[in-house]
C-alpha cells in the first residue's frame, strides 16, 4: 500500500519541492546541505543556538520560561526558513515526516529521557484550520508520538481566540496577545481510565520569542501538567559557531 501511495503521490524535497524517486532520501543531498543545525551550543532551556561557554541564552536567564527543555533542529534562517514555511503555509504536509525524522536523529534520546507521558501540538484556531486545511504542529507531533512510541494527545489543549498573527507583534505584545487564548478543554480526562499526562512534549513549528509555546506550557501547567519540554523545527538565535553546520 505505501508502495502505491508513493507512486501516485510521490514524495517531495521539503526545500526545493522537486520530486522525488521513492528509493531517494526525501531531501535532496544539495538542499539537505543548506540546513543549518543548531548543534550542541543550544541553551539548555529553549534550545536557541548560544555561544560556546553559555547554557541559556539571554532570554532565559532574564526570564525562566514556564517549560523545562527545548529541543530544535535548525536556525530559522536561509532554506530552513523557506521550507518550514513551506510546510506551515504552502500544503508541503509530507515535509512533517522529514522534520520529525531529523528532530529524533538530533535529540531522540534526550526526548526519551525526559519521560514524557504524550505529545502534544500547539492548537490552531478552528476558523485558521478550516482555512488552511491541516495544523502543521499537529502533523509533526504525530510522527515524533510514533517515532518515539508514546501517545499523541492532539485536543489537549485547544485555542479559543483566533489572535492577531504574532510576526506584526512586539516580544511583549506577543505575550499579551495570547493571554487566554489556550485552554484545556472541560472533562477530557473525565474517564477514568484516562489521566493528565504529568509530563509532556508540546511541539510546534517554529520558535521566535516563544511567546506561543510558553502561553501554552502555562495553561497545561495550570491544568496538572507538572513539566514540559517544548520541540520545533527551527528556532531564531545569533550564535553560530562550530557546533551549529550544515550537513
Amino acid at each position: 500500500m505505501e508502495f502505491l501511495l508513493n507512486l501516485l503521490f510521490p514524495p517531495h524535497c521539503p526545500v526545493c519541492d522537486s520530486v522525488r524517486a521513492i528509493r531517494e532520501s526525501v531531501c535532496c543531498p544539495e538542499c539537505r546541505r543548506k540546513l543549518l543545525e543548531i548543534g550542541d551550543n543550544a541553551c539548555f532551556l529553549c534550545g536557541r543556538p548560544t555561544e560556546e561557554t553559555e547554557e541559556y541564552c539571554d532570554s532565559c536567564r532574564k526570564r525562566k520560561p514556564s517549560f523545562e527543555r527545548g529541543f530544535s533542529a535548525f536556525a530559522y534562517q536561509g532554506a530552513a526558513r523557506e521550507a518550514v514555511l513551506g510546510f506551515k503555509f504552502s500544503g508541503r504536509e509530507t515535509a512533517g515526516a522529514f522534520f520529525a525524522q531529523e528532530l529524533l536523529r538530533m535529540h531522540g534520546e534526550e526526548m526519551r529521557l525526559f519521560g514524557a507521558d504524550a505529545v502534544v501540538p500547539v492548537p490552531l484556531h478552528p476558523r485558521k484550520l478550516r482555512m488552511r486545511g491541516y495544523n502543521q504542529a499537529e502533523i509533526l507531533a504525530k510522527h515524533l508520538a510514533e517515532g518515539l512510541q508514546i501517545p499523541l494527545e492532539a485536543h489537549l489543549l485547544i485555542r479559543k481566540r483566533n489572535t492577531r498573527p504574532q510576526k506584526e507583534l512586539s516580544a511583549a505584545a506577543r505575550l499579551r496577545n495570547l493571554t487566554e487564548a489556550f485552554a484545556v478543554p472541560t472533562g477530557i480526562f473525565s474517564n477514568k481510565e484516562r489521566r493528565m499526562p504529568e509530563s509532556i512534549l508540546l511541539v510546534d513549528d517554529i520558535l521566535t520569542t516563544g511567546s506561543t509555546l510558553e502561553a501554552c506550557a502555562r495553561i497545561a501547567k495550570r491544568a496538572g501538567v507538572r513539566r514540559v519540554a517544548v520541540v520545533t523545527v527551527c528556532c531564531a538565535g545569533e550564535f553560530f559557531s562550530a557546533g551549529q553546520r550544515a550537513m
